[in-house]
């Protein structure tokens, strides 16, 4: 009751000192929030410059491939272009590019099939001699060894054929050498006859071919003034090839055009995903911090409810404020400590010691009568028993208790055991209860009702 009664009082004197610390603690929370606010924002506005500088980087390196293609192209139009024909002037020149030509002492005219024949013959002829030429010079080298071997061997030096040394003079082996020399020189010979017939006819064809070739040029120079619609047909044929280039150029720096307006489109389209997508993460962004910010700072200035304020008046009373010391939270968290302990064990002292206090002072009652009444009738027995034991206790029937540890046991020193024989008398005194005794050990239900 005392506290609800100064409930009110001390609420309007801690108001000011609740709403300071209501105050501070939701500008702390405010403060996390637009810092955490602040972070978000700049992550954002971070992504969107990076999506803004790679889409342009991208734009850039896309213009600049597309600007080369069709730079590379266009350039090969205009020679294309200038390079227009005109056959009947194109055969012209050829014509008289062949005059000039063929009026050169160095040239030669197309070779029919004969004089083709001719210098394959030829080239045939000069390979045969350069073989026959080679193995001539063979068998000469081997002639100059054996002749040298022959030499030594006279005179008994080692030489390459036998490198063993004998006695000079005549021997088998200087004979076999010797036959061996003189077939080298014959093939040698059979070498050299076969090497001059193959260079005479070499020469025989070489005036063959020069005369295929005077004849050729003549066949030349006759023919010439018919290659002229030969010329106007081949002026034709390549002005033919330029206007399909030119067509062919053209199309493809059309379809490059169409391409890549294709994939700007596609690329603008992109650009503007990223950036919806940006633009819904900065509204979800701001539908999540900005009204919690809203909320706190309306709170800070508004009034704050019942209940609001009732915990700022326990957070005032027993929490230390946010900004002071940790020596002082220590020593206020100590004192709030022992203040709460006070009032709680106060209040439960006072729990237990009321109905204590109560029951002492006042007077007994029906009801303390009827609780009490089973005890009063117990503790009068127990009184009557005790001043009737010492008198007869010892004319109870029964053995005296084996167990000295059990309850009969302590009776032992107030009586005596009744003879065998004798049966037990009756008390004489007209004072003492009928029957009064502990039972005994064989009929331990019996003593139950004394």
């Amino acid at each position: 009751m005392s506290l609800v009664i100064s409930f009110p009082f001390c609420l309007d004197q801690y108001r000011p000192a609740i709403r300071y610390r209501f105050q501070t603690e939701l500008q702390g929370t405010l403060n996390q929030l637009r810092q955490t606010e602040a972070s978000g924002s700049k992550l954002l506005r971070v992504q969107l410059d990076g999506i803004r500088e790679g889409t342009e980087t991208e734009r850039r390196k896309l213009d600049a491939d597309y600007t080369k293609l069709r730079e590379g192209l266009a350039a090969q139009l205009e020679p294309l272009e200038r390079a227009q024909l005109n056959p009947e002037l194109y055969a012209d020149e050829k014509m008289e590019g062949e005059r000039r030509r063929v009026t050169a002492a160095d040239f030669v005219a197309p070779a029919s099939g004969t004089t083709l024949n001719v210098i394959a013959r030829n080239d045939a002829l000069k390979e045969a001699v350069e073989r026959v030429s080679k193995q001539v010079e063979e068998q000469q080298a081997m002639h100059r060894r054996l002749v040298e071997a022959i030499a030594r061997e006279e005179l008994g030096l080692p030489n390459e054929f036998y490198p063993e040394p004998k006695k000079p003079g005549e021997g088998p082996r200087l004979k076999d050498m010797r036959i061996r020399d003189a077939k080298v020189a014959s093939d040698m010979r059979r070498l050299e006859l076969a090497l001059n017939a193959t260079v005479a006819d070499l020469a025989a064809g070489e005036e063959a071919v020069a005369k295929a070739h005077l004849t050729d040029r003549n066949a030349y120079l006759d023919s010439l003034n018919t290659k002229r619609e030969s010329f106007v047909e081949e002026a034709r044929e390549r002005d033919k090839i330029r206007r399909d280039r030119l067509n062919q150029l053209n199309t493809q720096i059309a379809d490059a055009a169409a391409e890549h307006a294709q994939i700007v489109r596609k690329f603008q389209a992109h650009t503007q995903a990223l950036e919806d997508d940006h633009a819904r993460a900065k509204q979800r962004h701001d539908d999540t911090h900005l009204p919690p910010i809203a909320r706190i700072e309306q709170k800070i200035s508004g009034i704050f409810d019942p209940m609001e304020e009732t915990i700022g008046l326990y957070k005032v009373i027993f929490l230390p404020p946010p900004d002071m010391p940790e020596d002082a939270k220590l020593q206020y968290r100590w004192a709030a400590g022992m203040f709460q302990f006070l009032v709680v064990f106060g209040t439960l002292f006072l729990l237990d010691l009321i109905p204590i206090v109560v029951k002492l002072l006042s007077r007994a009652g029906p009801y303390d009568v009827l609780v009490e009444h089973s005890e009063f009738i117990a503790n009068l027995n127990w009184i009557t028993f005790r001043d009737h034991f010492q008198k007869h206790g010892s004319n109870w029937p029964g053995p005296a208790p084996v167990d000295p540890a059990s309850a009969s046991g302590l009776l032992r020193p107030y009586y005596a055991p009744p003879p065998p024989v004798a049966p037990p008398s009756e008390p004489s005194d007209a004072s003492a209860p009928a029957k009064v005794g502990l039972p005994t050990q064989p009929q331990p239900e019996q003593g139950a009702s004394a």
